[in-house]
């Protein structure tokens, strides 16, 4: 399973880079895909559907397999996550598979304490481990808030050093995992 991620993942930002809009650049874009898929059922990723649409800042990427779903670029919060998303956030990834989700949002810098309140309320009625870290060097401050809950099944990453699915490098990113 994480050979065949680690693949994905590494082709998936091999065909983000066809994203253009004329005839000849779309023909490389499909040749690209299918280049990819094969490339990752040739490692044992099995039967695999690799898809590009936008161009870019908007590109998104969607790798299909038996073994679940990954969306590199945009897509949606994935079905079945039990944790909850403060509003206003963009989804830049989200991976889904029988072992569990994963979903990375961004949020503007100025959300950063609003969105670790947030965690702060929902993590404080169960059994969590908060860890906090915060550095500054050369005036800039760059913080982060992680919490793990007792049993290992979630994470919550918040981070406010981050670059945004549009390309702002002051975003504030969310990422959660939740096993199965």
């Amino acid at each position: 399973m994480k050979r065949l991620m680690a693949a994905m993942a590494v082709l998936v930002l091999g065909v983000s880079v066809t994203g253009c809009a004329s005839a000849a650049e779309k023909v490389a874009e499909k040749v690209a895909e299918k280049v990819a898929e094969k490339t990752i059922e040739q490692s044992g990723g099995g039967d695999v559907s690799v898809e590009q649409s936008g161009s870019g800042d908007n590109t998104v990427i969607k790798v299909e397999s038996e073994e679940g779903t990954m969306v590199f670029g945009g897509g949606e919060i994935p079905e079945g996550l039990t944790v909850p998303v403060p509003d206003g956030g963009e989804v830049t990834a989200s991976i889904s598979t029988p072992d569990g989700l994963s979903v990375s949002l961004s949020y503007t810098k100025a959300d950063y304490d609003d969105i670790v309140k947030f965690y702060e309320d929902w993590t404080g009625s169960g059994d969590f481990q908060k860890n906090s870290f915060s550095s500054e060097s050369g005036g800039t401050t760059v913080r982060s808030t992680s919490w793990y809950s007792g049993d290992g099944n979630i994470s919550i990453s918040v981070a406010d050093s981050c670059v945004s699915a549009s390309g702002d490098e002051g975003a504030v990113c969310v990422m959660i995992i939740q096993g199965s």
